[in-house]
């Protein structure tokens, strides 16, 4: 007896009426949206209201970070994981040293360069299914990452029913957009603490800026193995005051003389690790050994 044909499965026809073909497709739309997680919320005016809130306070966190940002450029991103490179300058060691030459004892700090790279994946491109019905733009100044204010107007001009999934995901990736942005400012504002430590200290303003940069010239002991060379960017460590492999010689801010004292009090050489407390109050004792303060 030969086997039984399958029946063909029937199409579902679309419904005979505009509107409910209108209805219908937006329905399925909504329901590809929605998200498989449990209780989303999807209530249309809180989060229009919390992700105003949310694009407020990353505007304000994109811009205190931009500047430290390195130059973006597309293919590296997505060929390092979407990591995105910032630079900071900080004050991380005071030297106490004596100079032969003028007889006279020197604290002084050098500003040190540090990279940092961060996975900025959640700025680069919009929710899952979002540009199946929206078209996304990316910021007009930095044309690598999206453009949320804009996706938001956007997405208002949808109908509820995909309306209420959208606004849920736009929601959901600019909370990570704002962890993201938290951490980036975390670790560049972190040398702030030590700056303010040392302005306290001597009473003198610290700035630092790449236009200030040349030769090297301070101390021995006077970077860390880390500083990352004005020209080329390498350590240190490895680069020395001028690097085997190129004619560079390592370009720094140069030091900072915090105080000058003569040597009544005997001469001294040592070194103070100030982004650690413990070292920010063993100078405060040693400067005040030296009724320095």
């Amino acid at each position: 007896m030969p086997p039984k044909k399958k029946a063909k499965k029937s199409k579902t026809q679309p419904p005979a009426e505009p509107l409910d073909l209108i209805d219908q497709v937006r329905e399925k739309a909504g329901n590809r949206l929605k998200s498989k997680k449990k209780n989303v919320n999807y209530d249309i005016e809180q989060n229009v209201r919390e992700i105003r809130a949310i694009l407020a306070t990353n505007g304000e966190i994109f811009d205190r970070c931009s500047g430290s940002m390195n130059e973006l450029d597309v293919e590296d991103l997505e060929a390092n994981c979407y990591c995105v490179s910032f630079t900071r300058v900080g004050f991380n060691n005071v030297k106490i040293y004596y100079d032969e030459d003028e007889d006279v004892t020197r604290v002084i700090t050098c500003p040190v360069h540090s990279e940092q790279s961060f996975d900025m994946k959640a700025l680069l491109g919009p929710p899952d299914g979002i540009s199946d019905i929206i078209i996304v733009k990316q910021m007009a100044k930095f044309d690598a990452f999206v453009d949320y204010e804009l996706l938001f107007e956007r997405a208002l001009l949808l109908h509820e029913d995909v309306l209420e999934p959208v606004l849920a995901k736009i929601k959901d990736r600019l909370m990570s957009v704002q962890v993201c942005l938290g951490k980036i400012e975390g670790w560049v504002i972190e040398p702030q603490t030590v700056t303010n430590f040392l302005e306290e200290s001597f009473g003198k303003k610290l700035e630092c800026g790449e236009d200030e940069m040349t030769y090297c010239e301070c101390p021995e002991g006077s970077h860390c193995k880390d500083d990352l060379c004005g020209s080329c960017g390498i350590g240190f460590e490895r680069h020395g005051r001028y690097y085997s492999y190129s004619s560079c010689a390592f370009m720094c801010n140069g030091f900072k003389v915090l105080k000058e004292c003569d040597t009544a009090d005997g001469r001294h050489d040592m070194a103070f690790n100030v982004v650690k407390e413990s070292e920010r109050q063993r100078l405060t004792k040693f400067l005040e050994f030296l009724a320095m303060e």
